[in-house]
Order: C-alpha cells, then structure tokens, then sequence
C-alpha cells in the first residue's frame, strides 16, 4: 500500500512475516504491558511515559539513514502505532514492513 507523507513523499507500507536481512533495516518494536508502551528502536528502549518524545529522541541521534522501517506491534492501537511513525519519520526511510 502506498502512503503520502508530506507533499512529494511516498512511503510504502508492506506486511510480512519476517524482517529483511538488510543491514540497511531498524527494527521498531512497541509492546504494551498494562498501561505502559515501551518502544524499542534497535538498541535503544524508552523507559517512560513519554514513549513518543523517547523515540523522536532516539530518531535524532542516529547517523544512517535505514532504508527500511520493519515495525512490530501486534498489541497496540492504530492511533499508538501513527504516534511511533511520526515520531520515526526523520529517518528517511523509503519503507516500512510491518512484521509479525
């Protein structure tokens, strides 16, 4: 499925069942336990409330470009998982896969 970004930016969203081997991949991993989300993005893990701020933090301070988004989060909501790419959308990447 193709998505507009911002004006003259397409990203397109897959799903599949595995995350590439591509060393140009960050993995974003969001869990929930209770009423706590924790986002992982590659090494990096928020450990507050503010989950969101975390991760564009975390976004910020990377140096590659991944050319693919591979996102995990079976257990939240549509409105949680857009919360998590707007944070991550200063990475630059052209994809994001969707795994199980």
């Amino acid at each position: 499925m193709l998505i507009q970004q911002r004006v003259s930016v397409t990203l397109l969203l897959e799903i599949g069942g595995a995350c590439d081997d591509d060393k140009s991949t960050a993995l974003l991993v969001l869990t929930r336990s209770g009423e706590t989300i924790a986002a992982r993005l590659d090494t990096e893990k928020s450990i507050s409330a503010n989950w969101g701020e975390e991760l564009a933090a975390f976004v910020e301070r990377r140096l590659d470009a991944p050319r693919v988004l591979a996102v995990s989060a079976s257990t939240l909501t549509m409105l949680e998982v857009e919360t998590a790419l707007n944070a991550c959308w200063r990475l630059g990447m052209q994809r994001v896969k969707f795994v199980f």
